[in-house]
């Protein structure tokens, strides 16, 4: 009975999916004024849409980040950014459904962690010694489009606590690569925000993320050294253009724009008839002309049936 139990039960947790996270590598040295970025592969097994509860530790401490995006199967790269570290030991770990709203074939493999060693001792940086602490930060992220074919436009606003801010230095990457032409970023002066608009151009259908590391320079000594990466994770979808003549409304990805009823009057080069008066002679005219056209007609037509009838009558 157990044996046969057992055999009931193989392909219920066969079908069941499965999330993990593996291959962690760093992709660049850990040197003075470098940021540290982590590359890992996020795996789906099975066919499900996941929408999976994730938490990022950093030497033990909660970061302010997203939930990653895990494909509905296969596998997907994903990217962390951190600013330089102290020399030492650091841990990087990652919580996978952490809300446990899936069961899964495997319930073990749902910690990820990453440890290195950043031996780089950097010079602190002389404004570092200003007495005023400030804190950089982004938030508010969302999209203006989600269609691949328009460009794809992310709003975010860039937020200052504090007083004696100039110049940010930022690096920013799209789907991992580095963006680099994306390197200075205006922030408010003193305690504010300021609404930014970033075009990331033209994006094909699927899943991707948009990542921006504030202060990269290390300039300004923070309050908050932790909220200093913004991760925005977006899909684009697939919209296509569809006119209907019947309704003038132009469909574009749920957007429609309504065309208005033509006027003749406005219409360039058109004109309307009821602005100009008419001239009654001149109908009364054409209606005399009509009439003895008709007449005509009807007397020939007469004639043709005479002359028919005479050429009969002859030949018989």
């Amino acid at each position: 009975m157990l044996i046969s139990a057992i055999a009931m039960l193989e392909p219920v947790i066969a079908q069941l999916p499965d999330f993990y996270i593996d291959s962690g590598h760093l992709v660049n040295n850990i040197d003075c004024g470098n940021l540290i970025i982590l590359e890992f592969k996020l795996h789906t097994i099975g066919n499900v849409d996941p929408n999976l509860d994730t938490k990022v530790y950093k030497d033990n401490i909660l970061l302010n980040i997203p939930s990653f995006n895990f494909p509905a199967t296969g596998s997907r790269t994903g990217i962390l950014v951190f600013q330089r570290l102290n020399p030492g030991m650091h841990n990087i770990t990652i919580y996978i459904d952490t809300s446990n709203s899936y069961d899964e074939s495997n319930e073990d493999n749902n910690i990820f962690q990453f440890l290195f060693n950043s031996t780089a001792s950097c010079p602190q940086n002389e404004t570092n010694q200003t007495q005023n602490l400030v804190d950089l930060f982004i938030d508010n992220g969302k999209l203006e489009n989600y269609c691949s074919n328009n460009s794809i436009i992310i709003n975010f606003n860039a937020n200052t606590v504090g007083e004696n801010v100039s110049q940010v230095r930022v690096k920013a990457f799209k789907d991992n690569l580095i963006i680099s032409w994306l390197y200075n970023l205006a922030f408010p002066q003193s305690t504010g925000f300021i609404e930014k608009k970033l075009n990331l151009g033209f994006l094909n259908p699927g899943t991707h993320n948009f990542t921006i590391y504030t202060d990269s320079d290390n300039k300004y000594n923070e309050t908050d050294e932790n909220n200093n990466i913004f991760q925005f994770l977006f899909n684009v979808e697939n919209c296509q253009n569809q006119v209907e003549n019947t309704n003038k409304t132009c469909k574009n990805c749920g957007h429609k724009t309504q065309f208005p009823e033509i006027n003749d009057t406005d219409v360039p080069g058109r004109t309307n008839l009821s602005h100009y008066p008419i001239n009654q002679t001149q109908i009364s005219s054409k209606k005399e002309f009509s009439s003895e056209f008709f007449y005509f007609l009807i007397i020939l037509l007469i004639m043709l049936i005479i002359i028919l009838v005479i050429l009969i009558t002859m030949y018989r």
